[in-house]
């Protein structure tokens, strides 16, 4: 054991407050032939302590030695932990001062480092201060610790915050990890809470199991998706996991760890928006509801056609508002909670007047557009496609469409599809088609030989991942991801000739 060495100071009259009265005498003038004086002289061991790395929660202790080398007693007259070090810092049964220390004694103290926080800067320093009378009595012994925290994780910002997403848009957010510790923070189990709205999701490309290194980063990524207008348009879920490190290092409890998530849904979609809207050749406005497969009536309208004319074609647009063709070639207004209808001002354009009609929703730019399909004469084969303006309701042009002369319905997501049954098939096979809105190309299609009926009443729908096919008095679902029908509905006494429903329909 290496020891320090000091002698009997001056310091001791500054002290006891009576400061120096006389000079001090040199060794040489002292009465002992060899020339010595009898002082005290105590050494420390060791000169420093460090404890190293202390693992968090934990104590542990040093042995400070005090061993006077003189022939002359030496005094302690002060033991403690020095001001401005860290408060783990302590003495254990620390022996009370003044006390003497005869030649030859050897007097131990424990200095102890307790582990208890786990706050900035890892590495913790302080003193021992030992007061004598050696000649160089005031002395302090550094102390200095790191605690070892393990994994240490911070979670940045706290909310994975989507904020305002458009329509059928779907976007990703993140937070990131932090280990501010020094053991690898294990991430597992990563999940949805089971309270979070369906529209959230953990990111394709997000692990559900990884590690972040002590010091390093990692970012958690989420995704949302804004399929659904129906309110509340606020939407919150939370992204869960279990956070531990691997065994053999210093311990730290398994925990398990919640990221709150929230976004907004940027929609115009007014209440009502999201139904499917149906007119039968009698002029019966009501709701049809895929789920239990039951019409509801609203009323019959009462539109300012001329006598005789009766619905042809409908649309719905995001303000549940419902633009109804009848067969004077008029486009009519209709309030879909009460079936009130009122002239909209169109003017028919006769190459194109008599048309299906459906809206197609853009999310890259939040906008709606009615198109139409038709031609001068019902069922005029190629038909045209064309869409139609808002406010002035003028009709433009777009593409000849070779397959038929089809009932029209747009997605939430920006795709035109169409129907055409058997008679009104160029194929003379009952057709559904997606359709390219700017070119008018067929893009997929798919032929339905079994789907045939007499009679000229057809329309058709998309909602909740599935086209819906009004043929005479039958009702067929077609899933948009098989392309497969099914009847689902005969004879129902509704012959619908226009089938409205708005892009804020749901998508699944």
């Amino acid at each position: 054991m290496r020891f320090s060495t000091f002698a009997f100071p001056a310091a001791l009259a500054l002290l006891c407050g009576c400061g120096r009265t006389e000079p001090l005498v040199p060794r040489s003038e002292a009465g002992k032939p060899d020339g010595s004086l009898d002082v005290c002289e105590v050494e420390i061991a060791p000169e420093s302590i460090d404890f190293g790395d202390v693992p968090l929660g934990t104590q542990v202790t040093e042995t400070l030695g005090l061993r006077n080398v003189s022939r002359a007693r030496c005094d302690v007259l002060r033991l403690v932990i020095g001001d401005g070090s860290d408060p783990g810092f302590s003495l254990l049964f620390p022996p009370s001062t003044p006390f003497g220390l005869e030649p030859g004694e050897t007097r131990h103290v424990t200095v102890a480092f307790d582990a208890q926080s786990r706050e900035l800067p890892r590495e913790r320093l302080g003193t021992v201060v030992v007061l004598s009378t050696a000649l160089d009595g005031l002395r302090t012994v550094p102390l200095r610790a790191k605690i070892l925290i393990g994994c240490d994780l911070l979670i940045a910002p706290e909310v994975m915050d989507f904020g305002s997403v458009r329509l059928n848009k779907s976007a990703t957010a993140s937070v990131l990890l932090s280990n501010r510790g020094d053991a690898p923070c294990q991430i597992s189990g990563l999940a949805l809470t089971p309270d979070s709205d369906r529209l959230f999701s953990v990111a394709p490309d997000q692990l559900t199991t990884f590690s972040v290194p002590g010091g390093g980063t990692a970012p958690l990524k989420g995704a949302f998706s804004a399929r659904d207008s129906t309110e509340p348009h606020e939407r919150t879920g939370a992204l869960a996991f279990t956070r531990s490190q691997p065994s053999g290092l210093p311990p730290t409890p398994t925990e398990q760890l919640e990221v709150p998530m929230k976004a907004l849904i940027d929609t115009a979609c007014l209440d009502g928006s999201q139904w499917i809207y149906t007119v039968d050749q009698l002029g019966r406005f009501a709701t049809f509801n895929p789920e239990k497969l039951e019409y509801v009536d609203i009323g019959d309208l009462g539109c300012p056609a001329e006598p005789y004319a009766t619905p042809y074609s409908m649309a719905v647009d995001q303000n549940a508002v419902a633009w109804v063709e009848y067969t004077d070639l008029g486009i009519y207004r209709v309030e879909t909670k009460t079936a009130s209808c009122s002239a909209s001002g169109f003017k028919p354009n006769p190459q194109i007047s008599n048309f299906g009609m459906g809206f197609v929703y853009d999310p890259d730019t939040g906008k709606d557009t009615l198109f139409v399909a038709g031609g001068e004469y019902f069922g005029d084969i190629p038909s045209t496609l064309a869409s139609i303006s808002f406010p002035s309701l003028s009709i433009n042009p777009v593409a000849e469409l070779a397959f038929g002369a089809p009932e029209l319905t747009g997605t939430g997501d920006g795709e035109l599809w169409g129907f055409a049954p058997s008679f009104n098939s160029a194929s003379g096979v009952t057709t559904l088609a997606r359709i390219d809105p700017v070119t008018g190309q067929v893009l997929a299609s798919r032929e339905y030989p079994e789907i045939f009926e007499g009679g000229q009443s057809y329309a058709l729908a998309f909602w909740g991942g599935s086209f819906w096919l009004f043929l005479g008095d039958s009702v067929y679902e077609v899933k948009r991801n098989t392309l497969q029908a099914r009847q689902v509905l005969n004879y129902t006494g509704r012959h619908i000739v226009g089938v409205g429903v708005s892009t804020c329909a749901p998508l699944e």
